[in-house]
Formats: C-alpha cells, structure tokens, sequence
C-alpha cells in the first residue's frame, strides 16, 4: 500500500500565516477591548495604540504552525507561513507609522 503524502504548498503555507493570527486577534480584540461605541477620535487614537500592540502579539502565534510544517519537512509550507508574518509585520509597521 502506498503511502499517503501530507500536503506540503505555498498556498497553505500562506493561508496559515494569515488565517492564524487575523482569527486570535478578533477573538482577543473582541474579548479584551470591545467595551462600547467610540467617536472619531477614540477610533483613530484605538488605531494608532491598541491595534498594532495586538496585532504583533497575535503574530507570534505564528511560531506554532512553523514549528509544525518544520518538524514534518514541510519547507513550502514553512515558506509560506514565513511570507504571512513577514507581511503582517510590514502591516503593523505600516499602522505604527501612520496612526
């Protein structure tokens, strides 16, 4: 009998890094700082202090979905995984320095 091959793609790789830490923010943002309406100011002052300090705690989420593709030699996956956190870096990068 043959033996099955685990999927090993860019894409997947990808969709993890972004999928991951996009889902552990909403629930943390959601749970922790979601209290109630916020004006214009509130909403920008939020945009410039508190999404960008979740955003780059939820990318170290990353590491476990790495570490896995890795330890089952899964090095497109890994890329791909690599190329989300790259990116959602930039992104906050992007949100410090424009907010």
């Amino acid at each position: 009998m043959a033996k099955k091959k685990s999927p090993d793609s860019l894409i997947l790789g990808i969709a993890v890094g972004f999928s991951l830490p996009i889902l552990i923010f909403i629930v943390v943002y959601y749970i922790k700082y979601s209290s109630g309406a916020y004006t214009y100011l509130g909403f920008r002052n939020m945009l410039g202090t508190i999404v960008p300090k979740v955003m780059s705690l939820c990318a170290i989420a990353n590491l476990l979905p790495f570490y896995f593709f890795l330890q089952t030699n899964r090095m497109l996956s890994v890329r791909g995984t690599l190329i989300g956190t790259v990116i959602i870096a930039v992104l906050v990068f992007l949100v410090f320095s424009l907010f």
